[in-house]
């Protein structure tokens, strides 16, 4: 088996601002498992998959609590799993963009 080092350990800072990209707010949730503890989500859009992007970070053990009507506070400190169920799967394309951060 191969295997992936990293190395770095400079922690990650810094901000991203993304305007009217409806796409990106599930696949930025997702990148928050990178980033240990809480992550701010900000102008996010309110599409199924957020929706359902939501549900499975909750599933994985993450936090997440809505400040206003468009701002997402993601804190994946408690993560304890690694398995996405399989509806989400069926649901969204978004259960399958969790494979590399998972990993």
């Amino acid at each position: 088996m191969k295997k992936i080092t990293v190395f770095g350990g400079k922690p990650l800072r810094g901000s991203v601002r993304l305007g009217g990209a409806k796409n990106a707010s599930f696949k930025i949730m997702i990148a928050s498992l990178l980033a240990p503890g809480e992550s701010r989500i900000l102008n996010f859009s309110d599409i199924a998959d957020v929706d359902i992007t939501k549900d499975i970070l909750k599933s994985l053990g993450c936090t997440i609590r809505t400040a206003g009507e468009r701002t997402l506070y993601i804190n994946t400190a408690p993560l304890k799993g690694y398995h996405v169920p399989e509806k989400y799967g069926e649901q969204s394309r978004a259960g399958v963009m969790f494979v590399g951060p998972l990993l």
